[in-house]
């Protein structure tokens, strides 16, 4: 069940164009999602206890890293 909306990854998307960074998009949304303590919830439009990932169920964080994957070179 795909839980991250298509409005959502427009966006990211946008604010990543408007970011100017350097570096891929999966990149940057995975950078994103370190530094932004509400980044999940925006991701997927729902509150959680805890900041970053701590509360993400093994569904949503498999979905996360299938839309997002780390491409390491």
């Amino acid at each position: 069940m795909k839980t991250i909306k298509d409005n959502t990854l427009r966006t990211l998307r946008e604010n990543y164009k408007e970011s100017g960074e350097k570096i891929s998009f999966n990149e940057w949304v995975n950078r994103e999602s370190e530094n932004d303590p509400n980044f999940f919830r925006f991701l997927f439009n729902k509150e959680f206890d805890n900041d970053f990932d701590a509360d993400l169920s093994d569904e949503e964080r498999k979905e996360f890293k299938e839309t997002f994957p780390l491409l390491v070179g």
